[in-house]
């Protein structure tokens, strides 16, 4: 396992302490978030991932990190799956309820719960840290002028029914919130869901990522995305860095 690996696991992946049958948990995030840098040409690129959920000063740092970057003319490019606001209300709430039936949680439902600290509604948080959810972005001060680099939803449903065929809801699908943190309708068949979180969750949106950076006038660029982005957004970059320099 390389070291870079090893490290997002130890530090950014929470260790669920969870004996067989236990309805518990503890955790160990850092305090300090990690500033990785990727390779390309003559651009200086750096990655901070990110955690859903975590002990509150590890996002203090992070808007630390970015207040201090962006004095020094970096471009922030940050992750959102979010649909854009001019689109159809109707179609948004669709493509939001299929994303839940295939990801088996809702996008706007908190993993987290401060008050009752209940993960998913199912584990308590037994450590002392102050956990909370990841801030929004105004919190962790990405402002109007930051580039989301991501795909909609509405996007990604689309092409994900593209290649496998429609996503049909029940109407347990449609009388369920999407804010209510369990998600009990039937879920899609494993295979599909599998898939969809692969090819479409992260390699779709990774090699999105990886274009934009790559085809930017930006020479200076923070990426703010998900921990279990890194390894891939930076092999391929850092791969098409390869490929450059030795043509």
């Amino acid at each position: 396992m390389n070291t870079l690996f090893r490290r997002i696991l130890l530090i950014f992946i929470p260790f669920f302490l969870i004996s067989c049958g236990s309805s518990k948990f503890d955790l160990d995030y850092p305090d300090c978030a990690s500033l990785e840098k990727i390779e390309y040409r003559n651009k200086e690129i750096y990655f901070i991932p990110m955690v859903h959920f975590g002990d509150e000063t590890f996002y203090t740092d992070v808007r630390k990190k970015i207040d201090s970057l962006r004095k020094s003319n970096f471009v922030i490019y940050y992750e959102t799956v979010k649909n854009p606001l001019n689109i159809d209300s109707l179609d948004s709430d669709i493509s939001k309820r299929k994303f839940r039936k295939l990801y088996g949680k809702s996008i706007t439902s908190k993993r987290y719960d401060t008050i009752t600290k209940k993960l998913r509604g199912k584990y308590k948080y037994v450590g002392k840290d102050k956990i909370i959810n990841q801030p929004n972005r105004e919190s962790l001060n990405i402002n109007n002028d930051d580039k989301k680099v991501d795909i909609p939803i509405i996007t990604l449903i689309s092409e994900f029914e593209k290649k496998y065929g429609k996503i049909k809801l029940s109407n347990c699908d449609f009388r369920t919130d999407l804010k209510k943190v369990t998600y009990k309708c039937k879920k899609i068949n494993k295979e599909l869901s599998s898939a969809f979180k692969r090819k479409f969750i992260l390699k779709l949106r990774n090699e999105f990522v990886v274009n934009k950076v790559i085809s930017s006038s930006d020479n200076r660029i923070l990426i703010i995305y998900g921990a279990s982005h890194l390894n891939e957004i930076k092999r391929m970059i850092e791969h098409k860095n390869t490929t450059y320099n030795t043509v």
